[in-house]
């Protein structure tokens, strides 16, 4: 930056702001915090609050009398947008009352640039999780934000301390400063459009569209196509017959291959979410890093060294031992309309070879409408209908129940599956003490952890390898060798091992994060929680 440049931002902010802040000033200050209001709306009361406390340490003299340091601050408010934040919101008021020269216009934009820097701390510590999007179980571990002495320290700071001080707010998941990179990267490419495959209807195998020229290329684009594959069917030839517009067999194995990289159900039909993963450009890769960002700010700042970590997402957990990744598995998390929530739980004990006991609802309306089409179905699962919830419960026969009421002459009933290879919880069940009455569980139906897209539960977490974590859990645990373990399920006998070190998991939504190579990693927003699109439905095929 040439040096006359820099004499003449200095002149101007001297000019803006003299060395010394009159003591008019100051007593301006009180009525420009009245006037203030709420700022931005980044922490509410306890935000104001810590600005009023700041003023009053300083016995209301302006913080940023200083033109450079306002002028550095403004310039960081700006930066935002690097954090995936909307600097307008901040700078609204501030960029208001910029060139004001009385001194109550000079107090109005001093306590502006204080409540700016104020919701933006607040926003880049906390996030602005939405109460219907998160569970409070998250959120209510979040290490607290020292607000007052943070403005202390910002007023004080020249640009370089102002900056570090502001990345310190950042939150230090490794994950977030490659997301934030991603997003330095995308903004530098400019995120421009691209031309979209046009809406209409499902394309499937077979059939002709002039649509399916755009897929093949944007097939060919994401490099789905083997060698061979590439020579016979990325671009058909003419003059052997070959037809653009044809949804062949090469282009369907293609689209299967994109669809399961990208956790889509891998039906071969290109339509709703395929359609949608084929149309992303960087402004869609942009919005889904920022909003990823965003749902990292929520989680709290120090992790523990042991947690398991079930990205709903991705359809996989985590283990991660000593803060080093231990091992991963395949999960089936709940569905569109029965979904898994975003929240902080323990695992408490494990019970092996699990009675079910079927929530209400599900029994209500998937276990007692099989019975009209298979009236065996009770019998051949292992289901009984018991009277009430004491151990003791009698049996009710079926002819006795009011399946929508789930009553009986008896009283209110409830469905038990008893233990066994057909039991919807396997042969162990991960107790979670939590709200939602979510929990881990092994699964009969392991058939599901074959599909790309798993979002099959009623929101429970089913496991790929539930003995290895099992395991795992027990493994500091005496008298409990793994071959303990495999002799008590073998037993068929219903018995539950309380853990002595309780297990954190958390139950995350990220549809884009960083692979260890450094490749940005997309996934359908299954549960339609992106903004603007929470009562989306289902996309079914495609």
């Amino acid at each position: 930056m040439p040096v006359r440049f820099l004499r003449a931002a200095a002149l101007a902010a001297t000019l803006l702001f003299p060395a010394v802040a009159s003591a008019d000033v100051a007593a301006m200050v009180p009525g420009a915090l009245a006037q203030a209001g709420r700022p931005g709306d980044g922490g509410g009361a306890a935000t104001r609050a810590a600005i009023v406390e700041a003023y009053r340490a300083r016995r209301n003299r302006p913080l940023w009398a200083d033109g450079t340091r306002a002028t550095a601050l403004r310039a960081a408010l700006r930066n935002a947008a690097s954090d995936g934040l909307d600097a307008r919101r901040y700078l609204a008021a501030v960029d208001r009352h910029w060139d004001g020269r009385s001194d109550a216009a000079r107090a109005m934009l001093d306590v502006a640039l204080t409540g700016a820097l104020a919701a933006y701390a607040h926003d880049l510590w906390y996030g602005r999780p939405e109460a219907k999007v998160v569970d409070e179980s998250l959120t209510k571990r979040h290490e607290r934000l020292e607000l007052a002495r943070f403005l202390a320290a910002a007023a004080d700071a020249d640009a370089a301390r102002l900056a570090r001080l502001i990345d310190a707010l950042r939150p230090p998941h490794p994950q977030y400063a490659k997301l934030r990179a991603a997003l330095a990267r995308l903004d530098a490419a400019g995120a421009a459009g691209e031309a979209a495959i046009a809406e209409g209807p499902i394309l499937r195998p077979g059939m002709r569209d002039v649509r399916v020229a755009g897929v093949r290329e944007r097939i060919e684009a994401e490099g789905e196509w083997s060698e061979a594959e590439e020579v016979a069917f990325a671009a058909p030839s003419y003059s052997e017959g070959g037809d653009w517009a044809r949804y062949d067999e090469g282009l369907t194995r293609a689209v299967k291959r994109f669809q399961r990289r990208l956790a889509l159900l891998d039906d071969g039909l290109v339509g709703g979410r395929t359609l949608w993963a084929l149309n992303m450009d960087d402004r869609e890769r942009r919005r889904l890093v920022v909003e990823n960002m965003e749902k990292l700010r929520w989680l709290p700042r120090r992790l523990e060294a042991d947690h398991i970590v079930v990205n709903m997402a991705g359809f996989d957990l985590t283990v991660v031992k000593g803060g080093k990744t231990y091992t991963t598995m395949k999960v089936v998390v709940g569905r569109p309309f029965r979904q898994t929530p975003i929240m902080r739980s323990d695992i408490t004990d494990l019970v092996l070879n699990p009675y079910w006991n079927a929530p209400e609802k599900l029994a209500r309306e998937d276990l007692f409408p099989k019975l009209r089409t298979h009236p065996g179905y009770f019998a051949e699962k292992g289901y009984r209908v018991l009277a009430g919830w004491s151990q003791s419960a009698p049996e009710v026969p079926l002819s006795l129940v009011d399946p929508v009421r789930l009553t009986s002459p008896m009283g209110p009933i409830r469905v038990r599956q008893e233990p066994g290879p057909k039991n919807a919880l396997g042969r162990i069940k991960f107790n979670m003490q939590n709200a939602h009455a979510i929990y881990l569980h092994d699964t009969p139906d392991r058939h599901l952890f074959d599909r790309s897209a798993r979002s099959f539960s009623s929101g429970c977490i089913r496991l790929e390898q539930p003995v290895q974590l099992a395991e795992l859990l027990l493994a500091d645990q005496p008298g409990w060798p793994p071959e303990r373990l495999a002799a008590a399920i073998e037993t068929g006998e219903t018995r539950t091992v309380p853990l002595r070190k309780r297990w954190p998991v958390y139950l995350v939504y990220q549809t884009a994060w960083v692979d260890e190579r450094g490749e940005l990693v997309v996934r359908d927003d299954v549960y339609g929680l992106r903004a603007g699109t929470a009562d989306r439905a289902p996309q079914k095929e495609g």
